[in-house]
């Protein structure tokens, strides 16, 4: 039996740098040998003896040889994607009169003819990172998919450039590069230059919005420094107005130091005497600026059922002191119009100190609940599901006694404590409990949280952009309604009064009445039998009393007798009422740089400052709170 050897080193070193050995990559440039591989070795004889020392002779000496072929194969270098260019492909010839681009550091990078880039978005991105390097803007000539052609845009230069794609329909490269930059000096400011490019920290944004505003809005600490000077301005510009700074001494003689501030314009508080329900919706709203603070507010409701802001003001903490601080002041708004009515119905959630400030400034108040908040006080408590939520509703809006109860039956049945808890609630939150001289059915603040809806964008700027942006929503919301009522006849109802004129109008067609003399009538609906009282323009079902329009059953009555509906709408949705509302408009304001110089101390901030860290911009919802969807229009 026979044994390969090597013949010589040539055979082996030859088929190493064919590539031929496992794991090369090295292309090869020499066509194989038409041989077998039986060619590169010879059999030799074995001598007749099969000694296993020359056995482990023949060994070493192959161990050897492959020692001595592991050195050759480390001398083969890979080759460059130039080396590959054989000539094989059209584009080898684009490519060997070109150089394939090689990124370079920023500030090294250099552009030249005939360098090839992979596609359209890696010149862009060379080009642009070139022409911030050296400092000039491009001027596009034209610039589609299959080529691009740019100038300097300094004029007077006379640099070009012209890109375009090769043959293989991927590749770019450069095709000409002309001129120099000669007398176009380097831009300070560079379009070319975005907040992409530049790959900034997103902490440096956070720091770079800061300044902005400052800029834009102004500093906080200089915005509280001229609240006393923009109160002396409110009430020259506007005579009538109600303007209060309160700020304390610390001490010593250090500047003062802000405490509170309430605003209430003479359109507003004149307009709202005149014209509008006696509600009042009251709430607070933090502040997310650099100072801390609560934006507390109080709107009414206007003839269209759109809210009219009263009054409003900031305070340092919401508690009764400060609950106190603002009622004050708005007794005091009414006391200066002449109004000394203590019977108002004041609507909000059930936040601190509100009751007790309310009632220790108008003592005959009435205080409606929110039936949304004391809806998600109940599901925090246990009770939720969709029975509870249906039987809690059907009670809270309820028109009249018969249905509440049947509704409390239920939610007893459902879980006594909840009936017990309900109990409790001293204010006002079923609508039959409502009186009918308010003329108005809102069981939730809803349109207050619209009013903190249009200052949240605001909330997070110094105080005196916050109150301005408030004053000029304000001064366009009431002079367009100003011009509005302006051509509006006294008897005309509003655009609020008419839809529901007519949706009740529609409804009270499936409704029949019995003539009962004395202006007393039967109104059946269905099964249910209704009395209604036209003369004082009430009804079974409650809701004629308290929404201030004919319910279906006594429109049923008003077009049996062939009487005028308009005749027994409440006043508050008619145009006169309406015209007084909005029979002054505010006046404009110069901004800072023009005010004149009065005689007031320079206050400090308030010293409580939010937080480290990005402030909240979405309202913390509770764990038993429906997530925010998509408002409807």
């Amino acid at each position: 039996m026979g044994t390969y050897v090597p013949k010589s080193g040539r055979g082996n070193t030859r088929a190493a740098r064919n590539g031929k050995g496992k794991g090369s990559d090295v292309i090869s440039d020499v066509e194989d040998d038409e041989d077998s591989e039986d060619v590169d070795f010879e059999e030799t004889g074995s001598d007749g003896s099969d000694d296993d020392s020359e056995d482990e002779t023949d060994i070493g000496d192959f161990i050897v040889e492959e020692e001595g072929l592991e050195d050759l194969m480390d001398e083969i270098h890979e080759k460059s994607f130039e080396d590959c260019l054989d000539g094989s492909s059209k584009m080898d010839k684009n490519y060997k009169n070109g150089k394939v681009y090689v990124e370079q550091e920023w500030g090294s990078i250099k552009l030249e003819p005939w360098l090839i880039f992979k596609d359209r978005e890696a010149f862009l991105d060379v080009l642009k990172d070139y022409c911030i390097q050296e400092g000039f803007g491009l001027s596009v000539e034209k610039a589609d998919s299959r080529r691009y052609t740019a100038v300097c845009a300094i004029e007077g230069c006379d640099w070009r450039i012209h890109a375009s794609k090769m043959v293989d329909k991927m590749s770019w490269a450069i095709k000409s590069l002309t001129g120099e930059h000669k007398q176009c000096g380097r831009l300070e400011v560079n379009p070319i230059v975005t907040t992409k490019w530049l790959q900034v920290n997103k902490r440096l944004f956070y720091k770079v919005k800061a300044v902005a505003k400052e800029i834009i809005h102004g500093i906080f600490s200089e915005s509280y420094a001229l609240l006393p000077r923009y109160a002396e301005m409110i009430k020259e510009t506007n005579p009538g107005s109600y303007a209060l700074i309160t700020w304390h001494n610390d001490g010593g003689n250090v500047d003062p130091r802000f405490k509170a501030c309430f605003f209430s314009f003479g359109a507003q508080v004149r307009g709202f005497l005149k014209g509008c329900r006696p509600i009042i919706g009251i709430d607070g709203a933090h502040l997310s600026g650099y100072f801390k603070g609560i934006l507390l507010s109080a709107l009414g409701i206007d003839g269209n059922n759109e809210i009219f802001l009263l009054a409003y003001g900031v305070v340092d903490t919401e508690s009764q002191e400060s609950w106190t601080y603002f009622m004050r002041n708005l007794r005091a708004l009414f006391q200066r119009e002449g109004c000394n009515k203590d019977d108002w119905t004041f609507i909000s959630d059930r936040m601190r100190g509100v009751d007790l400030a309310v009632h220790e400034n108008f003592p005959k108040a009435t205080r409606r609940c929110c039936s949304q908040h004391l809806y998600m006080n109940c599901k925090n408590g246990g009770w939720s599901g969709e029975l509870f939520h249906k039987l809690f509703w059907i009670a809270a809006n309820a028109y009249n006694p018969y249905v509440y109860n049947k509704a409390m039956e239920k939610i007893t049945d459902f879980d006594p404590r909840a009936t017990q808890y309900l109990d409790t609630c001293t204010e006002q939150w079923s609508r039959h409990q409502f009186e009918p001289e308010v003329c108005c059915d809102h069981n939730t603040t809803n349109f207050v949280e619209s009013f903190n809806a249009v200052t949240k964008p605001y909330r997070d700027l110094p105080v005196l952009r916050l109150f301005e942006a408030i004053r000029e929503w304000s001064m366009q919301r009431i002079g367009v309604r100003f011009d509005k009522a302006a051509d509006m006849e006294p008897q005309h109802l509003t655009e609020h009064a008419k839809v529901e004129l007519e949706l009740r109008t529609a409804e009270s067609r499936f409704c029949y009445s019995t003539a009962c003399g004395g202006g007393e009538y039967e109104v059946r609906e269905g099964h249910v039998k209704f009395p209604v009282n036209i003369d004082r323009r009430t009804c079974g079902c409650g809701v004629w009393q308290v929404s201030g329009i004919p319910c279906k059953h006594g429109l049923r009555v008003i077009y049996n007798q062939r009487l005028d509906p308009l005749d027994f709408v409440s006043h508050f949705f008619k145009g006169a009422a309406y015209k007084l509302a909005y029979a002054e408009h505010m006046h404009p304001m110069p901004d800072p740089t023009q005010w004149p110089e009065f005689n007031l101390p320079t206050i400090n901030p308030p010293g409580i400052k939010r937080t480290a860290g990005r402030p909240p911009k979405q309202r913390k919802r509770g764990a038993m709170e429906a997530k925010k969807r998509k408002r409807h229009t």
